[in-house]
Order: C-alpha cells, then sequence, then structure tokens
C-alpha cells in the first residue's frame, strides 16, 4: 500500500529507527530500501549505520536502488560493529540489475551472470555443438604444411582466435571447446594418416627386401652353375 507510516524499529528494543510515509521497502526513484541485520540507513542522510555494538559482529543486507537506480545488491559491512550508530560504506558482494542480470565481484554486470574473479565448482556443464563434422567424408583437412604455414604468418592456429582478440572479448567457453575439440579430431586424422603411410612404407620396404633377396639368390644360382 502507499498510504500510512511504516515505522523500522529493532526487534528486540523496540527502538524506533524510521519513520516514513512509504509502506513499500523500495522508494519514489530517489532512495533505496535495505532489509538487513545489525544495520540501519539514516533517514537525513542515507548513510549506513551499524544497529548494535559488537566485536565479533558485522552487517548484512539486501539493499534496492543500491549502489544505483535500477539495482539490488546484497551488502556486507566488511568489519564488525565496533559502536552502534557508526556508519560505514557497505562493500557490493553480489548485485541485480532490472534487466535480470547478475554481478558478482561487479555492480556493472553485462551477462545473466557475470562473475570478475575466481569460481570453484564440482562440476559445471557447457552446451556445445561438438565437432563431429570434421569426420564427414566432405571435410577438407588442411594439410600441415598449410597449418605450418598459417602459424609462421599469424602466430596462432586456424579457426581459433589470437591471445590478443581473446585478451580484448574474452573467449565463449562452449565456443573455444568445440574449436579444440576440432583441432584434436584434425590432429588424430593426421595421425591416422601419417599412421597408414607408415604402413605402406614398411609393406613396401618388405616387398623390397623380398625382391631383393630373391635377386640375390638368383645371381649365387647363376655364380654357381658358372663355376662349375
Amino acid at each position: 500500500m502507499h498510504s500510512g507510516t511504516l515505522d523500522v524499529v529493532n526487534y528486540g528494543t523496540g527502538r524506533q529507527i524510521a519513520s516514513v510515509n512509504w509502506a513499500d521497502i523500495s522508494s519514489d526513484g530517489a532512495g533505496f530500501g535495505l532489509f538487513a541485520g545489525n544495520a540501519y540507513t539514516q533517514y537525513s542522510d542515507s548513510t549506513f549505520r551499524f544497529s548494535n555494538t559488537h566485536s565479533y559482529i558485522g552487517a548484512i543486507g539486501f539493499a534496492a536502488n543500491y549502489p544505483s537506480w535500477n539495482q539490488a545488491s546484497v551488502i556486507s559491512s566488511g568489519g564488525t560493529s565496533a559502536t552502534a550508530g557508526a556508519s560505514f560504506t557497505p562493500a557490493v558482494i553480489a548485485t541485480f540489475n532490472y534487466n535480470g542480470n547478475v554481478g558478482i565481484g561487479t555492480t556493472n554486470p553485462q551477462q545473466l551472470l557475470d562473475v570478475h574473479g575466481t569460481m570453484a565448482a564440482q562440476g559445471v556443464i557447457v552446451s556445445t555443438s561438438g565437432a563431429d563434422y570434421v569426420f564427414d567424408s566432405n571435410y577438407r583437412l588442411a594439410p600441415l604444411r598449410e597449418v605450418a604455414g598459417y602459424i609462421q604468418e599469424h602466430h596462432h592456429l586456424p579457426d581459433i582466435p589470437s591471445a590478443q582478440e581473446m585478451q580484448q572479448k574474452g573467449a565463449s567457453v562452449g565456443e573455444m571447446q568445440a574449436k579444440m575439440l576440432a583441432k584434436i579430431e584434425e590432429l588424430t586424422l593426421h595421425m591416422i594418416q601419417a599412421e597408414e603411410r607408415s604402413q605402406r612404407l614398411e609393406q613396401e620396404n618388405r616387398e623390397l627386401v623380398e625382391r631383393d633377396k630373391a635377386i640375390q639368390e638368383r645371381v649365387e644360382r647363376l655364380e654357381s652353375e658358372l663355376r662349375h
């Protein structure tokens, strides 16, 4: 509702913190709302302050329209509350934009989930197209000499972004996974071809050895007949 008075009080002591004429914890576009433990916002100057004095307890909460309009954030005091009523500048743990983007380590998320930092996970599933097309009969497998020429000129593999491009634009995990799988499959095909050439050369060498042996035996027979 948008009428009447909303009193915000400390649950334990009943101490009134603020009294405003809005019953929704948002704002009229000029301020922010806060759900928090051991914290409140000073109505007169919109500062964040500790509710109580604790040497081992900090403050954490959820702030609407913070740090900017059209955002909501999980915030933390980053330290304990040495003095009740002392102000603190909250650290933003996670930010939620009106468009659905979520940021961790950033207050300006550009993707549905934008993480600026290191993530740890027990498992990650990435949807990707795979690279089975490499095994199609009409796929052109570039000769290694051609690949070597490309590397010498561009200093990276064909169809793989350069280091500079990845530094500037980043790299899609799913797309890179498919590209790297394609390179592994191409390498496998080159190894198969190399093995087939090796087997042909071994067969030709055996045939040459057998032919040389037969010629040597004929020569020995002819020499033996001439001696007699």
